[in-house]
Parts: structure tokens; sequence; C-alpha cells
């Protein structure tokens, strides 16, 4: 995997997160939204590992 594989799974890791995070809080009300961004931000952490272990 090259580094411009490793930007694409980056970019779709992060659409997904914020995706994620925006249907749980509209599924599960207000009070989850700050349950919802960290687990956008987890999604985000394993998308960051994933385009790393790409460039190597």
């Amino acid at each position: 995997m090259n580094f411009f594989t490793a930007i694409v799974a980056l970019v779709v890791g992060v659409a997904a997160g914020i995706g994620a995070g925006f249907l749980l809080s509209k599924s599960f009300g207000i009070k989850n939204i700050e349950n919802a961004k960290a687990q956008a931000r987890a999604i985000l952490r394993e998308a960051a590992m994933a385009a790393e272990q790409g460039k190597r």
C-alpha cells in the first residue's frame, strides 16, 4: 500500500467516524453525542494506525 492509498484510507475513516457519530447522536438523542464523538475518535485512531502501517 502506498502513501496515496493511506491518505484515501484515512479520509474514508474520518468520513465513517463522522457518519457513525452523526447516526449515533440521531438515534440515541442528545445525551449520547459525547459517546458518539468518542466512538468517532476511536475509529479515526484505527484509520490513522492503518495508514501508518501502510506507509511502512
